[in-house]
């Protein structure tokens, strides 16, 4: 039964550490400006450790963005 209640309180401390991680992820990508639809697709990319996002991950956000800024310079 101890057993039990031991394991129950490490997979909810489990579920509440992943869904603070997922809460401060969203916030950050609300807070930076990034398009809806552009947070969506990035929501689910890999992070490593130190960073956020994986080095790949950096560079796919600074090519969009790069387009992004080359189109709306155009004006379309």
């Amino acid at each position: 039964m101890a057993l039990q209640a031991c394991l129950d309180m490490a997979d909810t401390a489990a579920r509440t550490t992943a869904t603070a991680v997922v809460m401060c992820r969203s916030s950050r990508l609300s807070a930076s400006g990034i398009p809806k639809d552009l947070q969506t697709k990035v929501e689910d990319l890999p992070f490593d450790k130190d960073k956020l996002f994986s080095r790949k991950t950096d560079k796919v956000l600074h090519i969009r963005k790069d387009s992004r800024d080359t189109l709306h310079t155009l004006g379309i």
